[in-house]
């Protein structure tokens, strides 16, 4: 299915697709806290990964601080065949909205919201979410990159600090 023209002819980032909402970007509202993904699976048609762009924030993730770039956010990509990042954990530092959809690598060609990209995405606890991407190839399995996002507010933290950052990149 080519999702892409669907969005296009539409002019939203969602449509309603048998019965389903589906999204080519997801936005949120996140609250100071942190921000828990976990990559559950992914075919293996393309390497996928997700982007998280995060908007009037700088993010703490692993050791690093990313610091904000004031014009287009901070983007994150993590990537599924990578082991280290199928868990991650991301400090939140002030309230802020952030986008998020699915990216693949085409043999050496990183893409994302194009020809049957798509993610159908379902709230399975108060904060938690299950996201099902499809990517650029026209099909509608939605199997391509199976992961989850889990908003955790600073009120639900017991010690909320950024800890030892080694390293501060501005992007």
């Amino acid at each position: 299915m080519d999702f892409e023209s669907e969005f296009v002819r539409n002019r939203k980032t969602y449509i309603r697709y048998k019965g389903e909402t589906i999204y080519l970007v997801k936005k949120l509202n996140i609250p100071r806290g942190y921000l828990e993904v976990q990559l559950l699976e992914s075919d293996n048609r393309f390497i996928q990964g997700v982007v998280f762009t995060f908007l009037d924030t700088d993010v703490g993730f692993l050791d690093k601080l990313f610091k904000l770039n004031k014009k287009y956010g901070t983007s994150i990509r993590i990537w599924h065949k990578d082991d280290k990042y199928k868990y991650s954990k991301f400090m939140i530092l002030k309230d802020t909205r952030i986008t998020v959809y699915n990216t693949w690598d085409d043999n050496g060609s990183i893409k994302s919201t194009r020809g049957g990209a798509a993610m159908e995405v379902k709230k399975i606890e108060s904060n938690k979410y299950l996201f099902r991407c499809n990517d650029g190839y026209l099909d509608e399995d939605f199997n391509d990159l199976v992961f989850t996002l889990k908003i955790i507010p600073e009120s639900e933290v017991e010690n909320f600090e950024l800890g030892k950052v080694k390293e501060v990149i501005k992007v």
